[in-house]
């Protein structure tokens, strides 16, 4: 019985891990599809725009 709920777990972990590590690879090729088709400058933009506009204001600032 133990043994076998180690094992589950261990395989939720994993399970977990590999897809995070999916979403994560998603993510990068939409930003970098992204980057792509509508140029970088765009594409920070609308990062910035996503993550809050306290960053986009640093952003517009330091350029």
């Amino acid at each position: 019985m133990t043994k076998s709920t180690s094992d589950a777990i261990t395989d939720l972990c994993i399970a977990i891990l590999v897809f995070i590590g999916m979403i994560l690879t998603l993510t990068i090729c939409v930003i970098v599809q992204m980057a792509r088709c509508i140029g970088l400058q765009s594409t920070l933009r609308i990062c910035n725009f996503i993550l809050g506009p306290p960053m986009a204001e640093s952003t517009i600032h330091s350029s």
